[in-house]
C-alpha cells in the first residue's frame, strides 16, 4: 500500500493591532458633557424663575393700575356732577323752581345759569332734586338744558375756585389696603409733591385739581404703580 504524504499545518498570525469597531468616551469627555448638561439645566431653571417673577410682577402692576383707575372714576364722577346738572322738565316764564336731575354740590347762595338764558339766578333753597330761585325765570328752557353754578367761574383765590370745592367734597379712598399676590399694598391719593391731599393749580380761576396716585408694598417705599392726573369739574368747563 502506498502511504499518503502529510504536510505540516501552518498558522499565520498578523503582527498588526486590530482596532475595535467602537470606542467609548474618555473620563474627561464624560465630565465635560455632565458639566454642559448641568449648566443647561441651571440656566433653564433660572430663566423659568425669572419668567415667573416677571409674570407675577406684571399681574401685580395690572391689579394696582386697575385699583387706581377705580378710585379715579369715582373722582371723575363727582367732578362731572358737582354744581352742574340738567333740567328734568321744561321751565316756564316766571317759574321760581327748577326740577333737575341731581343737586350734587349746589348750595344756597349759588348763582346759576339755565340753558341759553343769559341771566343769572340765585339759589335760595334746595330740596331733593328741586332748586328754588330767588326770582322767576324770564325765558322758557327745555328739558335736559344745563343748569350750572357760575359764581366760581372767575375765582381770584384758590379757596373760591371749583377745584378747592371739589377737593373738599372728595370721598375717602374706598379701599386703602389690598392683598396682591399674597402681599399687602397701600393706595394713596395725594399730590405730586408728596402731599396727602390733591393739589390745586396755581393759576386763576383755580379750577384744576392735580392728583397723584401711588400703590406701595407694605413696609416699602418704592411704588409698583403711579399715576399723575388732572381733573376739572364740568361746571368749570361750562362757565360762560
Amino acid at each position: 500500500m502506498k502511504q499518503l504524504l502529510t504536510l505540516p499545518a501552518f498558522q499565520f498570525r498578523s503582527s498588526l493591532p486590530i482596532k475595535p469597531n467602537h470606542q467609548g468616551f474618555s473620563l474627561v469627555e464624560v465630565i465635560v458633557g455632565m458639566l454642559i448638561a448641568l449648566l443647561f439645566v441651571t440656566t433653564s431653571l433660572q430663566l423659568m424663575v425669572y419668567a415667573l417673577v416677571l409674570a407675577s410682577q406684571g399681574r401685580g402692576s395690572s391689579t394696582a393700575k386697575n385699583w387706581i383707575q377705580e378710585d379715579l372714576e369715582q373722582v371723575k364722577s363727582l367732578a362731572a356732577a358737582y354744581k352742574s346738572t340738567i333740567l328734568s322738565s321744561a321751565t316756564t316764564v316766571g317759574a321760581t323752581t327748577l326740577t333737575v336731575g341731581w343737586t350734587t354740590g349746589f348750595a344756597t347762595g349759588d348763582i346759576v345759569r339755565v340753558g341759553s338764558d343769559p341771566n343769572n339766578y340765585t339759589v335760595s333753597g334746595i330740596s331733593g332734586t328741586t332748586l328754588t330761585l330767588s326770582s322767576g325765570m324770564t325765558t322758557v328752557q327745555s328739558a335736559n338744558a344745563n343748569v350750572t353754578a357760575v359764581n366760581m367761574c372767575n375765582a381770584s383765590t384758590q379757596a373760591n375756585g371749583f377745584a378747592f370745592a371739589l377737593r373738599t367734597n372728595l370721598p375717602a379712598v374706598a379701599t386703602t389696603t389690598k392683598a396682591i399676590g399674597g402681599k399687602n399694598y397701600t393706595l394713596t391719593r395725594g399730590s405730586a409733591g408728596g402731599g396727602t391731599t390733591p393739589a390745586i393749580s396755581s393759576t386763576a380761576p383755580f379750577n384744576v385739581l392735580q392728583i397723584s396716585y401711588k400703590v406701595v408694598p407694605e413696609g416699602e417705599t418704592t411704588p409698583i404703580a403711579t399715576l399723575d392726573t388732572e381733573v376739572i369739574p364740568d361746571a368749570a368747563i361750562k362757565c360762560p
